[in-house]
């Protein structure tokens, strides 16, 4: 236990009448229990880091009633960056308990104690990958404000080998289920790789490039010309529907641009969830491209094309829930 780095918060009668006020729209006792202590979490979590400094927001699954009878979940909203879980336990616990729900799409994790008239909060984790976690595990709350900061994925570091642990070279990821020619969506065609190359060149529109990419990619991954594809396995994140996102780039040496490909792909079902939105937003946030799949969609994907240097986001939604991650060309 993290004593010495904890800090109290004090529960005021204002911070139990928000939560008792969303509590009690569920029927059992239980998931009233349940959506009360998470709240009490995230109030005092969120009055910890406004103290700090640290702007807060309330677009999160914590206060949204849709999300609260199928999910528990405690997530904090972090303006511009992200969603922090703020997980409920015992004052006398050993152990954090961490639903599988939150384990994608979270900044990190922080262990709250609750008591009658105050919460303590114990200590911080960027991540976990199991649904109880010793509470002796937990870092010191100082190294929470690292994971506050906005973290970006270089497509140009990418294109050098360079990427973030999460993020799977395609060529090396061996999914369950969906086999990997699923995550490529032009049919191979015997053609020399000379041509393919030629054509990649040729290509006067994003379609045609990707097309051809694609084929350069399926019998010659390692070739210059067939680009970077990285995966990220999104789990069950989405109202429990196994999937990835594939983000692929070209670089185009002429005009100091690269070719960005977004694809999304079941894992273990046939076709995508009907509803699944792949959006590419601006640095504030307003969509420039968006697609959303269809009653028997298996694949739904956005091409474009971006400066060296520029930023996006890509948002992953279905239902109440959504993941994103952000990019510097």
């Amino acid at each position: 236990m993290l004593g010495s780095s904890s800090i109290s918060i004090a529960l005021t009668n204002v911070m139990r009448d928000v939560a008792w006020r969303s509590a009690r729209r569920h029927p059992s006792r239980e998931k009233q229990g349940e959506v009360f202590r998470n709240l009490l979490a995230v109030q005092a979590v969120e009055t910890f880091l406004i103290r700090m400094g640290v702007k807060t927001g309330r677009g999160s699954d914590s206060y949204d009633l849709a999300a609260q009878l199928s999910l528990d979940v405690a997530d904090l909203e972090i303006l511009g960056v992200g969603r922090l879980e703020c997980r409920p336990v015992n004052p006398k616990a050993v152990h954090c308990d961490v639903p599988m729900e939150t384990w994608n799409d979270r900044l990190g994790y922080v262990a709250v104690a609750i008591e009658e008239t105050q919460a303590t909060l114990l200590g911080f984790l960027p991540e976990v990958q199991a649904q109880q976690v010793l509470l002796d595990r937990f870092e010191p709350l100082t190294n929470l404000f690292e994971a506050l900061v906005v973290k970006e994925n270089s497509l140009s570091d990418w294109l050098v080998g360079n990427a973030r642990d999460r993020w799977i070279d395609l060529k090396q990821w061996k999914p369950q289920g969906n086999p990997l020619a699923a995550f490529c969506h032009t049919p191979v065609v015997e053609r020399p790789v000379e041509q393919i190359v030629t054509a990649i060149n040729q290509a006067q529109d994003d379609e045609a490039l990707w097309s051809e990419s694609d084929r350069l990619w399926q019998i010659a991954p390692e070739h210059p010309q067939a680009g970077v594809r990285r995966v990220l396995d999104l789990g069950l994140a989405l109202e429990g529907n196994g999937i990835a996102l594939v983000v692929g780039v070209l670089p185009k040496e002429d005009d100091g641009e690269v070719a960005v490909l977004l694809r999304i792909a079941p894992l273990q079902q046939v076709y995508l969830p009907q509803g699944l939105t792949l959006a590419g937003l601006y640095p504030d946030g307003n969509a420039f491209a968006r697609v959303q799949a269809r009653e028997s969609d298996n694949l739904i994907q956005l091409k474009f094309q971006a400066n060296l240097g520029e930023k996006f986001s890509v948002q992953v939604m279905l239902g109440d829930c959504s993941i994103t991650e952000h990019f510097t060309a």
